[in-house]
């Protein structure tokens, strides 16, 4: 795994295999969002998830389904202490705890590293070389958690958009539940229009309501030029057009690679 805090609060974490980066976020994505009963905000064992998915979705496919996470850090913390009270309950009383529901040894790795990196608030994105290219829909979730204005502004066009319950809708059916459904309209809208009109099958948002969403986030997001995501920022990927497009954003516009103000242009 490698790590890098790719901007305040917000830690990138890079694995090799998508089966990686799936069994390590598995249950803490799931106990942040599952839309299955008894596992949102539930202790629950990776046994007990397998089972669970495989009736909802008709087979286990988990770790093919999902090619990129995201988990805001009190979501940890309180998944890590529902793991800690239940181990400590059961050595109180003598209770069964079954030790598949203790963190896997994928699951400590991570756990060491948000331990020894991460201050809050913060948020962890996950991706893998495999699929490297969801790295900015998952920064657009971290955003939308750790920028109070950020949000607002995203919120503010998912409630002023027609076509917000149409592709909330299909968003349900995909397998997410209500709580994060405007978080996940503003990240899927950000993208490339072409991406959005391959991943949406029954409701395709019209180019100008995303040319919406993609202006507020380009007033806010970061830019990230490191494409091979190894946890240093790589300059030379960042080609003179994109330091122009981004300073003329506006005159008092920093860019920020990978955590790094690269460039900045001031009012006169």
């Amino acid at each position: 795994m490698k790590a890098d805090e790719i901007f305040p609060g917000c830690h990138l974490l890079v694995f090799e295999t998508t089966y990686e980066l799936a069994a390590t976020f598995m249950r803490l994505q799931e106990y942040y969002e599952s839309p299955i009963d008894g596992i949102k905000g539930c202790s629950f064992s990776i046994a007990e998830f397998m089972d669970a998915y495989a009736e909802y979705e008709g087979q286990f496919s988990y770790t093919t389904d999902w090619t990129g996470f995201n988990v805001p850090g009190d979501v940890v913390s309180k998944w890590e202490s529902i793991m800690q009270f239940e181990m400590h309950h059961a050595k109180v009383t003598g209770a069964y705890f079954t030790g598949s529901k203790r963190p896997t040894p994928k699951e400590e790795i991570l756990l060491k590293y948000v331990h020894e990196h991460c201050t809050d608030p913060f948020y962890l994105i996950g991706v893998s070389d495999e699929f490297n290219d969801v790295v900015e829909h998952e920064v657009c979730h971290a955003m939308y958690a750790l920028n109070d204005d950020y949000r607002n502004a995203m919120d503010q066009v998912c409630e002023s958009w027609e076509g917000f319950d149409a592709l909330a809708q299909e968003l349900r059916e995909t397998g997410y539940c209500d709580d994060v459904l405007k978080d996940e309209v503003q990240a899927y809208m950000s993208e490339d229009y072409d991406e959005i009109h391959d991943f949406f099958e029954d409701y395709t948002p019209p180019k100008e309501c995303a040319d919406r969403f993609r202006e507020v986030r380009n007033r806010f997001t970061p830019i990230y030029g490191a494409s091979s995501l190894k946890p240093t920022w790589d300059v030379k990927s960042i080609t003179h057009d994109m330091l122009q497009d981004a300073l003329d954003l506006d005159p008092d516009y920093e860019l920020i690679v990978w955590g790094r103000v690269l460039a900045r242009k001031r009012c006169e």
